[in-house]
């Protein structure tokens, strides 16, 4: 697996996409590192609180795909540029700063966390 920096880990997030929106919340990661293919969500957490997998839709430009379903065989192709969303369902968020932690496998280069701060108007 190839080490990416924490810098540039923290820069694909898109700030200020945090939201909450019908049936859940959301937020948008832009592919700014090279292009990928994402084969799974292993872990999401949220304000430190673990979210299963089938509470998770993710994919390009909007959240389409079961995160629980992704996978070597289901896998979301991503350029560079790409935005990609990732939908938490059930759940919303209450107004203020709230810190997400997304792990993601990507065939090329494995497991990534991505550390998400945010703040929800």
């Amino acid at each position: 697996m190839d080490y990416v920096p924490s810098y540039m880990l923290k820069r694909i997030y898109v700030v200020g996409s945090l939201k909450n929106v019908e049936g859940g919340f959301q937020f948008a990661l832009k592919n700014n590192i090279a292009s990928g293919t994402l084969v799974g969500l292993s872990k999401v957490e949220v304000d430190g609180v673990a979210v299963g997998p089938e509470n998770i839709m993710a994919g390009k430009g909007e959240a389409t795909a079961k995160a629980s379903e992704m996978s070597y065989q289901k896998p979301v192709y991503f350029n560079v540029g790409d935005t990609f969303v990732v939908k938490v369902l059930g759940q919303t968020l209450k107004a203020g700063a709230h810190e997400i932690s997304l792990t993601i496998n990507a065939s090329e280069i494995g497991h990534l966390t991505l550390p998400i701060s945010d703040t929800i108007q």
